[in-house]
């Protein structure tokens, strides 16, 4: 239950954050989450807890492209998508970012939160991956992880 409420009071943070920073900073930062067109002349400096969550993230999320090709079941496809939510939680409350760093970085959790709901709510309806490995390969043109290797899928 307790991971259930915060699930929900982090994807309304990520909405409210997202939006109102958006506001508040649409000349400093290009947002449009629909689209994956972030505009950004330098990358941003991911902090220690950033590259953790993102790591275990990518993790879960090439975990979930197994589900899609039968390789795992439902069973362990919503749990992949709990941890994603979990992971997401955690880089919200420890990641400590510039506002405009952050600003990039809320539309990608976003989408990975809906994309773990959806998978939560039918784990049937794999079409909410494809969106998170969209947001996951937004990262790295956004932010400089040192961790991340491109292609390393």
């Amino acid at each position: 239950m307790a991971t259930r409420i915060l699930s929900v009071v982090a994807t309304a943070l990520l909405a409210v954050s997202a939006t109102s920073l958006a506001q508040t900073h649409a000349h400093d930062v290009v947002v449009a989450p629909s689209t994956g067109t972030e505009a950004a002349t330098a990358r941003w400096k991911a902090d220690p807890a950033l590259r953790e969550g993102m790591g275990r993230i990518r993790r879960e999320v090439l975990g979930l492209e197994h589900y899609q090709h039968g390789h795992i079941g439902p069973q362990q496809a919503v749990v992949l998508a709990g941890d994603i939510e979990r992971d997401v939680g955690f880089v919200v409350s420890h990641c400590k970012l510039a506002p405009k760093a952050d600003a990039a970085l809320h539309p990608i959790l976003a989408e990975l939160m809906r994309g773990a709901q959806a998978i939560q709510s039918d784990p049937a309806d794999v079409a909410a991956i494809a969106p998170m490995r969209l947001a996951l390969q937004r990262y790295p043109a956004l932010f400089d992880d040192p961790d991340w290797q491109i292609g390393a899928e």
